[in-house]
C-alpha cells in the first residue's frame, strides 16, 4: 500500500474507483471477476465446514474390500485413455453391514487422464486396511472415504486469484 494509506482507505478506494468508471463496460468486468471469486471462496468454505462440522456426518471405522484402478478407452471431443480408483469398502452400523464405492461427500469418484495419478490415490487404500468412514447418520447407506476432493485446491486457488487480481489492480493501476 502507498505510504500513509490504511486497509480501510485501501478498500473504500476499491469502491471509489468503480463509482468513477461504472460508465466503462471495461471496468465492470473487474467486479465480475470478484463476485466469481468470491462464489468459489463461499462454495469452498460451505464445503469446507459442512464435511467437518455438519450434523449428519459421523466417522466410522471401514475395511477396505476391492482396491484397482480400472481403464476405460474414452471417445468424444478427444478420445483418451482414462484411470479411475475402484475403491469398495465395508463398515458396520448398529449391526447392520453396509458396502459402498463413493469417495467424496457427492458421491462418486474420480477418473484422471494420468495413470499415475490413478494409481497413487488407489495405494492410500489397500485392501484389507481400516481407513475412516464418513456416514450420513439419517441415511447409513450413504457414506464416502474422503473429506476432500480432488477440486478443492482448485477451488480454493481460483477463487482467492479471481478476488484478489482485480482487487489489486484496481487498487494500484
Amino acid at each position: 500500500m502507498g505510504e500513509g494509506k490504511t486497509l480501510k482507505d485501501a478498500f473504500f478506494s476499491i469502491f471509489e474507483k468503480f463509482d468513477d468508471f461504472t460508465s466503462s463496460f471495461n471496468s465492470f468486468v473487474p467486479f465480475i471477476f470478484i463476485g466469481f471469486g468470491l462464489f468459489l471462496l463461499a462454495a469452498y468454505f460451505f464445503r469446507f465446514f459442512y464435511v467437518r462440522f455438519g450434523p449428519k456426518h459421523h466417522s466410522v471405522v471401514a475395511k477396505i474390500l476391492i482396491s484397482e484402478v480400472e481403464e476405460k478407452f474414452q471417445r468424444g471431443g478427444k478420445a483418451t485413455w482414462m484411470y479411475t480408483p475402484i475403491i469398495e469398502y465395508e463398515y458396520l452400523i448398529n449391526g447392520m453391514k453396509y458396502q459402498s464405492r463413493d469417495l467424496f461427500i457427492h458421491g462418486g469418484t474420480f477418473s484422471s487422464s494420468n495413470k499415475n495419478e490413478a494409481i497413487n490415490f488407489q495405494k492410500k487404500f489397500a485392501v484389507g486396511a481400516e481407513v475412516t468412514a464418513y456416514v450420513n447418520s439419517l441415511s447409513p447407506e450413504k457414506s464416502y472415504l474422503e473429506a476432500k476432493s480432488p477440486a478443492d485446491g482448485f477451488m480454493l486457488f481460483t477463487g482467492i486469484a479471481f478476488t484478489a487480481t482485480p482487487i489489486i489492480i484496481l487498487y494500484f493501476f
